[in-house]
């Protein structure tokens, strides 16, 4: 699901290139940072890795 948003903010901010952060806002409210093309390595922003 994750995913699915990642690549969807992808798409609407035009392809950025690759291991540039992209913001993926979350159903919860808490935004989260994703690697363009690197769509495993999550960075949350209320703490932990």
């Amino acid at each position: 699901m994750i995913e699915d948003k990642i690549k969807e903010c992808v798409r609407r901010s035009g392809h950025p290139r690759p291991g540039s952060r992209i913001l993926v806002a979350m159903s919860g409210g808490k935004d989260s940072f994703a690697v363009a093309f690197g769509l495993k390595r999550l960075e949350v922003g209320t703490g932990g890795r």
